[in-house]
């Protein structure tokens, strides 16, 4: 998997002048490193990226948690949660999959031959400590985020709206956002078609489904913590941009009451 870490170099000027400065200054100096240190939430604030310029960028500083090796196919949990700590919840991805995660059935053969299983919008099918686990929709988890924030947040369905203004309306308000994509941003596919126990009707699945926090972005690329990946995983735009799409334009939102 091909992933591009996000890497900056500052300069630091050093001169014998600079040993010489007066108590006042140094105090001043240290206060505003103290206040800059105080707001972790933006590691590139949302004015310099309005700046433009090769070194322009909006990240957000969320909690990062892999979900390998327990939850191999749980990242819609484990994205759940990097969104809820950075909020200052304590929940790890077991709580959030044992507490609030509905479970279904994963696609299986019944005695007639036919594949039947449950609606992915409606509950996890199979189990996403396994690597037979499949994925689940934006539904699911938004139902689970509500009963896991308690009441303290609301959770905001943001399905059908653009990568760009979740950048500008949420990312540059210091809000992050899980979005479902594809695995490493790679195509698309149709996978198994199954019935649907809730209703009976045939149901395709798309292949590499994923799901991840979009922190950050700049003028080439959006940042996402990836939990198969690392923290502040950049990817080009344009390759995310199609994988969103291609799961629907799905994404959920944490917000303040």
């Amino acid at each position: 998997m091909t992933s591009y870490a996000i890497k900056r170099t500052r300069r630091h000027a050093c001169g014998g002048k600079w040993k010489l400065l007066l108590p006042a200054a140094a105090l001043l100096l240290l206060g505003a490193a103290l206040f800059l240190l105080s707001r972790p939430a933006l590691l590139h604030s949302p004015e310099d990226n309005r700046k433009g310029g090769p070194d322009a960028m909006t990240v957000l500083d969320v909690p990062f948690l892999s979900q390998l090796p327990e939850f191999p196919t749980g990242c819609e949990s484990v994205s759940a949660v990097m969104a809820l700590q950075y909020l200052g919840i304590d929940l790890s991805p077991g709580e959030f999959v044992d507490r609030y995660l509905p479970l279904g059935d994963a696609p299986h053969q019944g005695e007639d031959g036919v594949l039947t299983g449950c609606d992915p919008s409606e509950a996890f099918p199979g189990d996403p400590r396994s690597e037979s686990g499949w994925g689940c929709f934006a539904p699911v988890i938004l139902s689970a985020l509500e009963q896991a924030s308690q009441g303290r947040y609301e959770t905001r369905d943001l399905t059908g709206e653009s990568l760009e203004t979740l950048c500008s309306q949420y990312l540059a308000d210091g809000t992050p956002v899980l979005v479902w994509v594809t695995i490493d941003m790679a195509p698309a596919s149709e996978g198994d078609t199954w019935l649907l126990e809730s209703s009976g009707e045939p149901f395709t699945w798309i292949e590499l489904l994923h799901c991840a926090v979009l922190v950050g972005w700049d003028d080439t690329s959006y940042y996402l913590n990836d939990p198969l990946a690392e923290k502040n995983t950049a990817y080009p735009r344009d390759d995310v941009e199609t994988a969103y799409k291609a799961m629907g334009s799905q994404a959920i939102a944490l917000l303040p009451q």
